[in-house]
C-alpha cells in the first residue's frame, strides 16, 4: 500500500491534435466498492462538444469508462488492493478524427484522505466557581466531522458513518487538561467535570482532538476556553462622580500646609541635631589635648599655709596655665613649695573651662590643731 493511500495521476499526453486529457477528482477508490462504483470522469481540452471515450491496452478486469461522458465506474469487486494503471483515449469524431491519449492511475485500498475538522477553532463558555462534579459544559456545543464521510458534515443530520475514515472519536490533550478535572464524551464531544475546580485558576485552556478510525487515522483539533468565576460575583459598571473643584482645591492647599509645616519642624530637629554634634566635637578635641597645668601663681604665701583655721580639710591655691606646653617655672625665691605643717605637698590641676585658663586647686591635708597652738603659745 503507498504510503498516502491516494492516487497519483500521470498524465502522459500525446499532442497529435492539441487535444490533453486530464482526469478530475482522486484516482482512488474503496477495495469495498461495489459494481458501478464512480471513481472519476475523464475532461477533455477540446473546443467540440462531442468526444468518444475508451480504455485502451487495457489488461484489468475491474474498470470501464462511459464513452460519452467519459466517468470511470467499476465493473468486479476488488479482491485485494493494489494500483491500476489505465490508457485512455478521446476522439472528437470529425473528419479529421482529432484525438488525444492519457494514462491514469487509479488506486485500490481504504484510503483516508481528509483530515478530522471542527465546525470552528475556538470553543469558550464560563462557570462559576464550586461548580459540582460531573456537570455538562453543553453550551461549547462542540461538533467534528470528516469528509471522508461527506454527510457527517451535515449538522441537521444524525449520520452514523459506515466506514472507520468517517468515524470520529473524541478526546483531550493529556497536557492541555489540569489536573484531569475535565473530560469528554468519545462519541459526542460533550465535555463536563470530572473532578473539583481548582480555587486558584480563574481559566482553562483545553486542546480537544477528533481522530478518525482508519488504519492510518488523521487527527483534528481545536480550543476550549473556560473562564472561571466566583459565586455571586457581578460586573458593576463605573459610575461617573460629580468633581467639586474648589472643594478639591481647598484639600490641596490644606494638605500643602501641613507639608510646609512638617518640613519647617524637620529642619529645626536637624539643626538641633547637628548643633549637639558639633559641641560634642569640640568637647571631645579639649579633653583630649588637655595636658597637667603647672601653678605659676600661688594665692598663699608659705607663712600662710601655717595658719589655716582648725577643723577645715582644704585650702586652695590658684593659678593659670595651658593646655600644650608648660610655662617655665619661675625662679625659687618667688616660688615657695606649698606646705601644710611645713610639710611639702603636691598641687593638682583641674580644668574648669573658663575661656581657655585653668583654675589650679591644690588638695592639702588636715590641720593638727595641737601642734599648732604649741607653736602659737
Amino acid at each position: 500500500m503507498r504510503d498516502n493511500q491516494t492516487a497519483e495521476n500521470r498524465d502522459h499526453f500525446s499532442d497529435c491534435t492539441g487535444m490533453f486529457v486530464h482526469a478530475a477528482g482522486m484516482a482512488a477508490v474503496k477495495q469495498s466498492s461495489t459494481v458501478g462504483t464512480p471513481v472519476l470522469t475523464v475532461k477533455v481540452d477540446d473546443p467540440d462538444l462531442v468526444n468518444s471515450f475508451k480504455i485502451i491496452l487495457s489488461t484489468n478486469a475491474y474498470f470501464s469508462i462511459n464513452e460519452t461522458t467519459g466517468e470511470i465506474f467499476t465493473i468486479n469487486n476488488f479482491s485485494e488492493e493494489g494500483e491500476h494503471d489505465l490508457f485512455i483515449i478521446v476522439s472528437d469524431g470529425s473528419v479529421n478524427n482529432d484525438f488525444g491519449t492519457g494514462a491514469i492511475s487509479i488506486f485500490v485500498g481504504n484510503p483516508n484522505l481528509h483530515d478530522p475538522v471542527f465546525s470552528k477553532p475556538l470553543y469558550r463558555t464560563t462557570v462559576q466557581q464550586g461548580l459540582q462534579i460531573g456537570t455538562n459544559l453543553t453550551d461549547l456545543n462542540i461538533f467534528a466531522c470528516d469528509m471522508d464521510c461527506p454527510t457527517s458534515c451535515n449538522v441537521s443530520l444524525s449520520t452514523n458513518c459506515t466506514t472507520n475514515e468517517g468515524r470520529l472519536k473524541y478526546g483531550i490533550e493529556p497536557l492541555s487538561n489540569f489536573r484531569d478535572i475535565f473530560s469528554i464524551n468519545a462519541y459526542t464531544g460533550l465535555v463536563s467535570t470530572k473532578y473539583e475546580l481548582d480555587s486558584l485558576k480563574t481559566n482553562y485552556t483545553l486542546v480537544v482532538i477528533a481522530t478518525d478510525q482508519s488504519e492510518n487515522p488523521r487527527t483534528g483539533s481545536a480550543s476550549v476556553w473556560v473562564d472561571v468565576v466566583d459565586v455571586g460575583t457581578t460586573s458593576v459598571a463605573p459610575t461617573a462622580v460629580p468633581c467639586d473643584t474648589k472643594e478639591l482645591k481647598t484639600e490641596l492647599d490644606n494638605h500643602r500646609y501641613a507639608l510646609f509645616g512638617v518640613s519647617g519642624f524637620a529642619g529645626l530637629l536637624l539643626m538641633l541635631i547637628l548643633g549637639l554634634l558639633v559641641r560634642l566635637v569640640l568637647t571631645n578635641r579639649r579633653v583630649k589635648q588637655m595636658s597637667t597645668a603647672h601653678l605659676t601663681t600661688p594665692a598663699f604665701t608659705a607663712a600662710q599655709y601655717d595658719y589655716v583655721p582648725p577643723r577645715v580639710d582644704y585650702a586652695y591655691a590658684e593659678g593659670t596655665g595651658t593646655d600644650d606646653d608648660s610655662p617655665a617655672p619661675p625662679p625659687v625665691a618667688n616660688r615657695p613649695p606649698l606646705t601644710l605643717n611645713n610639710k611639702e605637698s603636691r598641687a593638682q590641676a583641674t580644668d574648669r573651662g573658663h575661656n581657655g585658663a585653668m583654675v589650679m586647686r591644690s588638695r592639702m591635708r588636715p590641720v593638727d590643731v595641737a601642734a599648732l597652738d604649741q607653736r602659737r603659745c
